[in-house]
């Protein structure tokens, strides 16, 4: 069809359920293909071989984290862009959180809580950001 745009490959990995539904409408709207994670170590398993184009991660979940999980995922594929996010955790900031998560190399960062318009401001530049190196 003229003037339909292709869906995108967006992996989520969020633990909180809220979360996930909100990043999914958003997604939805964007005409993103969205797959969700409730771990990074769910979300490792078969990464290799899914074409997504965006990973957005929360910094703070059981096991792995977003930190290390990021970190993996930028290894098998630097091109892809990341966006983290942190609401902080114990006695650490979300700022804190999302500083470290830049340094590894995420590409955008959100602090939760965030409005629909940050989400979807971020979500579409990280990805004609990333139409633009094709």
């Amino acid at each position: 069809m003229v003037g339909q745009k292709s869906l995108r490959n967006v992996l989520v990995v969020e633990d909180d359920q809220n979360t996930r539904d909100i990043v999914s409408r958003v997604l939805d709207k964007e005409a993103c293909r969205v797959t969700m994670s409730l771990s990074m170590e769910d979300a490792l398993l078969g990464f290799e071989q899914m074409p997504f184009e965006l990973v957005i991660a929360d910094i703070f979940m059981t096991g792995m984290g977003g930190i290390k999980g990021i970190q993996r995922m930028r290894e098998v594929r630097p091109e892809m862009k990341t966006l983290a996010m942190s609401a902080g955790y114990s006695d650490m900031s979300p700022n804190a959180a999302l500083k470290a998560a830049e340094k590894i190399g995420a590409d955008a960062v959100l602090t939760k809580p965030f409005s629909l318009n940050e989400l979807r401001e971020l979500v579409t530049g990280l990805l004609d950001e990333g139409q633009d190196g094709d």
